[in-house]
């Protein structure tokens, strides 16, 4: 290659490189512009919510009434969800096991994989999304 030829490419990297660095430090702006945004918010929001926050807001039931609502059904029926949930990651290595066990008594255990945990697994996926509405 001719020397004007590389001095001509190197231009053209320079001037790709200074566009990279200005649209770099671009998105950086544009960045800092949301978080700003989004913590000037977040720090609004608490210091006018933090003190409406008491004992009441979290043993009330709902109600008709602002001052006396709260959301102990709520929080009660969160948590209960979570055991539930909880309780069935628990569970599905235990099913897992136990089908492989069963079945391993009869047959051997490669033919147990596709019969015995295939309905055990696709039942266990698909209760909780019918149940609590998760997909």
């Amino acid at each position: 290659m001719r020397s004007q030829d590389i001095q001509s490419i190197r231009a053209i990297i320079a001037r790709a490189k200074r566009w990279d660095a200005f649209f770099g430090v671009l998105g950086i702006l544009a960045l800092m512009v949301g978080i700003l945004t989004f913590t000037a918010l977040f720090a609004d929001m608490a210091i006018q919510g933090v003190p409406r926050l008491d004992a009441d807001f979290f043993t009330n039931f709902p109600s008709r009434r602002a001052g006396s609502a709260g959301i102990l059904s709520a929080w009660v029926g969160t948590v209960l969800v979570m055991i539930v949930t909880a309780s069935r990651r628990i569970a599905e290595p235990l099913w897992v096991t136990a089908s492989f066990a069963a079945c391993s008594i009869d047959r051997p255990p490669d033919a147990c994989s596709v019969h015995i945990t295939a309905p055990i697994l696709a039942a266990s996926r698909t209760a909780p999304a019918t149940v609590f509405g998760m997909s």
